[in-house]
């Protein structure tokens, strides 16, 4: 018994080590089973064409229409997000709770409270053209097949703003002076000021912009008579709609690059191409009529799309980019032979193959390991070499996105069906397993990267500025012209913690004090005891500075997939003709096996072909 358990710990042990998922955490890429892998499509129909004990050449060839949908959608929005609806609310919401959202990072207004359904959905049709050639004639038991799934895929995150809902506040239409702009207000404001437009989707914000028609550009040269155009915006402007923030384009105060990752698509985003292209040569090792067993190595030459991030959930065709080699077998014996005219037959045949995912290079975004879910969203200030803040924020996807390299040890897709068949009818029914290996991932950092040249720290609900005070005998006096920008970061902020800059010490005898963005105002003297109300802004304060190693790996990391897949399938066979050409029907229904990691679907599918 001490014997076998040895064996069993040594045989089990590694499996599980492969299996440890990461587990409650969401990931910030998506990548299913790849539409091509499917050997229970392959293995209906058309089996008893191959592997036949002919001296001659021979070829059979099928194609199969099949068409597939996701079935679970919280269950890809948990893998997403860990919840099918997001709460965005300000940092300064009333009714803000425990894991909302901090809306302030989008553009939103800091009093700001909307939901976001989400319910993702993936569909499918995919054109399996199947060929295999029997090389008895050439070299007696080899086989070749080759299989080239085009696929047209189609992915939906289904985002619904949920705009009637009781909980809807867009908010105010600015932001606070000194939170999200470091520049004095009355610089970017045409006098008179103008106000941020309400609920309009106008990307970036022009305010007092003559018509494109009667302006031109400076470029133009001095004799063209109309205009230089003036484009004069309010960049304390907010956005109250989270179609607006999520699309990516929206930029306000000091962050006024667009997101180039990650973005948010509320229409569906589709994909056509070739799903992969399998070769596979083989031996057959023993066949007889009744029965065979055949061996087979198999290559497959990625013909699909690599995940380059730009959307968070966007379609990919095929198995991300990687080439394949493994080896496999086939076998198949039939208890049942009726030499009668009907030629009545029942057995079952299994087909089982295993393969490695070499390296294969993609782009993905990472959460920062110390700040959670979804930090690759937050807002970062960029920092010159002696550490002061440029007057420059970004959204952090455009920094937390990163070549990558990703390679799997092994996948395995077994099938096994049982058939009758009589009259020209065949009904199977069967069972597949599907096992693919969590990744093996590293972030790959060109040297000297461009972007790890810049010096950026985590903005969190830091302002950019402050509002300067005079003081005089201990009397805080009236606003000085100045608002001096700010150092400070908050390295250890997250996506759902809001936490406002809390006051700073100040020296009795200061020559004078700032106050943060999200303090009271200052209007008449106050003495330096008496600020306690009052908000002072850290001044002083040393950023914290990131960099690609503050990333985490396993946030994009995919876990092992394990899926379970029933199917069956009905076809009547054309016997009387040479080529022997059939049609049937089939379905399948596949559901996930490991800690949600697979995309569980049900399909239907037409397939077709003839033998010759």
């Amino acid at each position: 018994m001490k014997h076998f358990r040895s064996i069993w710990t040594r045989a089990v042990l590694p499996l599980a080590l492969i299996l440890l998922p990461r587990a409650g955490l969401a990931l910030t890429t998506f990548i299913p089973r790849g539409q091509g892998e499917d050997t229970a499509r392959r293995l209906v129909g058309w089996q008893r064409r191959l592997f036949q004990c002919y001296d001659e050449n021979y070829t059979a060839h099928a194609t199969t229409i099949t068409y597939t949908r996701s079935r679970d959608t919280e269950c890809i929005a948990r893998k997403l997000f860990s919840t099918p609806c997001l709460t965005f609310a300000g940092s300064e919401s009333p009714q803000r709770v425990t894991g909302d959202i901090v809306a302030d990072y989008f553009g939103l207004p800091t009093d700001f409270r909307g939901t976001l359904a989400i319910k993702p959905r993936i569909d499918n049709i995919i054109l399996d053209i199947d060929f295999y050639l029997g090389l008895d004639d050439i070299s007696p038991g080899w086989f070749m097949r080759i299989n080239a799934p085009i696929n047209h895929t189609r992915w939906t995150l289904g985002l619904d703003e949920c705009l009637p809902c009781a909980d809807k506040f867009r908010g105010n239409t600015v932001f606070p002076d000194c939170y999200m702009n470091s520049t004095i207000p009355g610089g970017t404001i045409p006098q008179p000021p103008f106000t941020c437009p309400i609920n309009a989707t106008l990307i970036p914000r022009f305010i007092g912009q003559l018509p494109l028609q009667a302006c031109n550009y400076p470029t133009v040269p001095p004799p063209d008579p109309r205009p230089v155009c003036e484009f004069k915006y309010n960049e304390n402007c907010t956005t109250g709609s989270l179609r607006e923030a999520l699309s990516g384009n929206f930029v306000f105060g000091d962050m006024q690059t667009p997101w180039r990752f990650g973005r948010f698509d509320f229409c569906p985003r589709s994909k056509t191409a070739v799903a992969d292209i399998e070769v596979i040569t083989g031996y057959n090792f023993a066949l007889e009529k009744n029965y065979h067993l055949s061996f087979f190595g198999i290559v497959v030459i990625p013909t699909g799309n690599r995940p380059k991030a730009r959307y968070i959930f966007e379609p990919i065709v095929g198995d991300a980019k990687h080439w394949q080699l493994g080896a496999g077998f086939t076998t198949h014996y039939s208890f049942y032979n009726d030499e009668g005219p009907e030629c009545r037959n029942a057995g079952f045949y299994i087909d089982a193959y295993c393969s490695h995912f070499f390296t294969s290079n993609q782009e993905r975004s990472f959460d920062f390991t110390a700040n959670g879910l979804l930090s690759r969203y937050i807002l970062l200030k960029e920092f010159d070499i002696n550490n002061m803040y440029t007057g420059t924020t970004i959204n952090a996807i455009n920094f937390a996105t990163r070549n990558c390299k990703v390679s799997i040890p092994f996948k395995a897709d077994i099938s096994v069906k049982g058939y009758i068949a009589g009259a020209g009818w065949e009904f199977d029914l069967g069972y597949n397993f599907y096992f693919r290996a969590k990744e093996e991932l590293c972030i790959k950092t060109k040297c000297p990267c461009p972007l790890d040249q810049r010096r950026f720290g985590i903005k969190g609900l830091e302002g950019v500025c402050c509002t300067e005070f005079n003081t005089f005998y201990g009397q805080v006096l009236l606003p000085t012209e100045g608002s001096p920008r700010l150092d400070t970061t908050q390295p250890n902020a997250t996506m759902f913690r809001a936490e406002l800059p809390t006051t700073a010490s100040v020296s009795p005898t200061a020559s004078e004090i700032c106050l943060s963005w999200n303090s009271n105002p200052l209007l008449e003297d106050t003495p330096l005891t008496n600020l306690g109300p009052f908000v002072l802004a850290n001044t002083t304060a040393l950023p914290t500075i990131i960099s690609c190693k503050d990333l985490d790996p396993l946030s994009a990391r995919q876990g092992a997939i394990v899926s379970h897949k029933l199917f069956g399938h009905i076809q009547y066979t054309f016997s009387n003709s040479y080529y022997r050409p059939f049609i049937g029907i089939g379905g399948e229904i596949e559901g996930d096996g490991h800690n949600h990691n697979t995309l569980s679907l049900w399909g239907a599918w037409i397939k077709g072909g003839l033998s010759f």
